[in-house]
């Protein structure tokens, strides 16, 4: 299909420091205007317990949120 994507590693605190999750926003925000699908991940190569996002529910609403999403959808087979 030659879509282009790109990989950004986030963890908790990046979204408690302004500057830090303005990089996100800004980041996220100049990947989708250059149609490069942006693919998030907690970093959990430095993330320890009191830090960690938790599930890929909560990155995604944190994500959602940094953005200003209009919709986020949620796929999943939990309960």
């Amino acid at each position: 299909y030659e879509a282009h994507c790109a990989q950004i590693l986030v963890t908790h605190e990046d979204f408690k420091e302004r500057k830090r999750f303005l990089n996100i926003r800004n980041t996220i925000n100049r990947l989708v205007s250059n149609n490069v699908f942006p693919i998030v991940n907690e970093n959990d190569t430095v993330s320890f317990d009191e830090i960690t996002v938790g599930d890929n529910d909560q990155l995604a609403v944190m994500m959602a949120e940094a953005t200003d999403a209009e919709k986020l959808i949620l796929l999943t087979e939990a309960d």
